[in-house]
């Protein structure tokens, strides 16, 4: 698909791709931006060659509101976002999903975004491979899924002792670093 998602809520902005929109929606959106990274991706500390491995992945939270559906009176519903963590042999893929975080449901309402904390996922990261992060939002009414969306992250900040502490990956994360 390859949309590019402008972020909601009257914020600064900022951006991460769309991979999949379903049903009926509210407003959403990341904070994701080679300024404002998406997501951050931290390595272990070197071994005795000098190679760090990716040890988590933790994603900053999403905005996401409610479907406006009653026009002026407020409305508000359920909305679940959670966090898959996929891993290719190339930066391009084909990905497989290989570790997922619990879902956090939070109240949304039409003018105001549901309240979320950063999710931090853990994995093993391999030589020569890449992870990237997904994040999955689903709009609940009277226990049906209403809406979904699922969003790439783009950019990964680092938490490491092998580089630069403000280098930014574009697109995924390499399973090791130097």
């Amino acid at each position: 698909m390859g949309v590019v998602l402008a972020l909601m809520f009257n914020t600064t902005a900022q951006a991460s791709e769309l991979l999949l929109l379903t049903g009926d929606t509210g407003d959403f959106g990341t904070h994701d931006s080679n300024a404002d990274p998406g997501a951050k991706c931290g390595y272990s500390a070197a071994d005795n060659q000098g190679f760090a491995y990716l040890r988590w992945i933790k994603v900053f939270p999403v905005f996401a509101g409610a479907r406006d559906i009653n026009g002026g009176v407020q409305d508000h519903q359920k909305v679940s976002w959670r966090v898959l963590i996929q891993r290719s042999g190339a930066p391009g893929g084909p990905w497989k999903t290989v570790a997922r975080s619990t879902a956090q449901t939070r109240t949304a309402y039409d003018d105001v975004s549901a309240v979320y904390s950063p999710m931090k996922v853990y994995v093993s990261g391999k030589a020569g491979k890449y992870y990237r992060a997904l994040s999955t939002l689903m709009w609940l009414r009277g226990g049906s899924v209403e809406g979904k969306a699922k969003l790439r992250m783009e950019y990964y900040s680092v938490k490491w002792t092998v580089g630069t502490p403000d280098y930014v990956f574009m697109d995924s994360c390499t399973g090791q670093a130097d």
